[in-house]
C-alpha cells in the first residue's frame, strides 16, 4: 500500500464478502475474517471534522475526509467547509507514513 502511495494512488484492502473497505488496510475482514484484496479508494469524499493545528513549525489547517466509508486525516486550506466534497490533491509518503492533502471540488 505505501508503494502505491508514493506513486499518487491510495488504495485499502476490499472485502468481496462484506462488499466494504477494510481500514487500516489489512490481509483479512475485521467484520467476516475473510480474505481481501487491495483496491483502490474512489476519488472523491466528502470532508466530516475540520481543525487547525498548532504544533510549532507546522501551523495548517487539517480535516478528516470520508471516502467510501473509510475516513482519513489530510490537510485542507481554510476554504474548505466541513459537508464540501474533497478529492485528493497529493499523497506522500513520509518516515514510513502517509502524508494526505485535499483539495475541494465544485459539485
Amino acid at each position: 500500500m505505501l508503494d502505491a502511495a508514493s506513486k499518487g494512488r491510495l488504495m485499502s484492502s476490499y472485502c468481496i464478502k462484506c462488499n466494504r473497505y477494510v481500514w487500516p488496510p489489512n490481509y483479512y475482514c475485521n467484520r467476516c475474517n475473510s480474505d481481501t484484496i487491495f483496491k483502490d479508494l474512489v476519488e472523491r469524499g466528502i470532508l466530516v471534522e475540520k481543525s487547525i493545528s498548532y504544533i510549532h513549525g507546522k501551523i495548517e489547517h487539517f480535516g478528516i475526509g470520508e471516502f467510501d466509508g473509510i475516513r482519513i486525516i489530510g490537510t485542507i486550506t481554510d476554504q474548505i467547509a466541513v459537508g464540501d466534497t474533497i478529492g485528493i490533491k497529493s499523497i506522500k509518503v513520509t518516515k514510513g507514513r502517509l502524508d494526505i492533502s485535499f483539495v475541494g471540488i465544485p459539485i
